[in-house]
């Protein structure tokens, strides 16, 4: 996992659902090959942007209530967050550009 905030089932709600910016989660673990593909491209997504979307990281294997409140059946898995709802997702390794369309569709 990358360097990315951790989210955790403790810190979930405050620091996702009450986000004022856009909030990009990737629900991963440690051992996952295509995970550590996609987490340089979220890298530099998060460069692009410039502050207006934050990232964090799940571990399903240490939250796994987190993972299935919201149906992730296969890592990884990134979802988009827009005022406390979930507003897009996205599951195995993406490219960047496909990521960034995601980002622009929703919130431009």
């Amino acid at each position: 996992m990358s360097q990315f905030e951790a989210i955790t089932e403790e810190n979930f709600e405050t620091v996702v659902l009450k986000a004022p910016d856009a909030y990009l989660l990737e629900f991963g673990a440690t051992w996952c090959q295509p995970c550590r593909r996609l987490e340089p491209e979220l890298e530099k997504l998060e460069g692009m942007l410039a502050g207006s979307v934050k990232f964090g990281q799940v571990d399903v294997d240490t939250a796994p209530d987190l993972a299935a409140q919201f149906g992730v059946m296969g890592v990884p898995t990134v979802i988009l967050f827009q005022q406390g709802q979930a507003v897009a997702r996205l599951t195995g390794y993406q490219p960047l550009k496909k990521l960034q369309d995601l980002i622009e569709k929703h919130i431009g």
